[in-house]
């Protein structure tokens, strides 16, 4: 949104200008509604991004997967859910945006390791493939899984109440399902994202 504001700004014509200003507004407004630690969680994946170590670090690595998966225990914990009904272990931890922020420092930490491995042997190569197609489409899943979900929710999906076969086989349906939307979302627009930034170079 914030692009097509800047294609009205830089347009001739004063309607479009003028048209610019409610979309910049509109884009402003959608960061009202965010919690700002994910500002910093942002920040943090964003310096792991940027800042490459030349050679794998295994207390990085190891220690980075091991309190990262702590942390992931520890946020279900607070997550309200129905496993923790009858204890009261989630007062005495932090709060969920502490743990929130904490989950991110030692995930990035982990990442900014796991990145650098070269896949050499053929399942790895493999599961690199697989990852990568998943990729191209994960932010439109964040996008959409929740839509899907309440769909689902409202079509009367049920919740299952212990792990068994047929709740792992609602679980796996629910997640194709959120897969397959994500990813004609994604064929539909995401993908088309280059040509577009082509369009808007050339009228620009």
């Amino acid at each position: 949104m914030g692009i097509i504001s800047l294609f009205f700004v830089r347009q001739k014509m004063v309607f479009y200008k003028i048209f610019a200003i409610p979309l910049l507004l509109i884009c402003f407004l959608v960061f009202t509604k965010l919690s700002p630690h994910y500002l910093f969680m942002w920040f943090m994946g964003a310096l792991a991004y940027l800042i490459i170590p030349k050679k794998v670090d295994k207390i990085f690595l190891w220690g980075g997967f091991i309190v990262m998966i702590c942390f992931i225990i520890l946020l279900q914990l607070t997550s309200g859910s129905r496993l923790n009904e009858g204890t009261a272990i989630s007062q005495y931890l932090p709060n969920r945006q502490a743990l929130e922020l904490l989950f991110a420092f030692f995930f990035s930490l982990f990442l900014q390791q796991l990145v650098i491995i070269k896949p050499t042997k053929k399942w790895t190569l493999k599961l690199n493939e697989i990852g990568t197609k998943l990729a191209a489409f994960s932010y439109t899943l964040y996008l959409t899984h929740v839509l899907v979900l309440r769909m689902l929710e409202y079509y009367n999906a049920p919740k299952s109440e212990s792990v068994d076969f047929i709740s792992i086989s609602w679980y796996i349906g629910e997640l194709t399902i959120a897969l397959l939307v994500a990813y004609v979302v994604y064929w539909c627009f995401e993908k088309r994202t280059a040509e577009v930034k082509s369009w808007i170079k050339s009228k620009l």
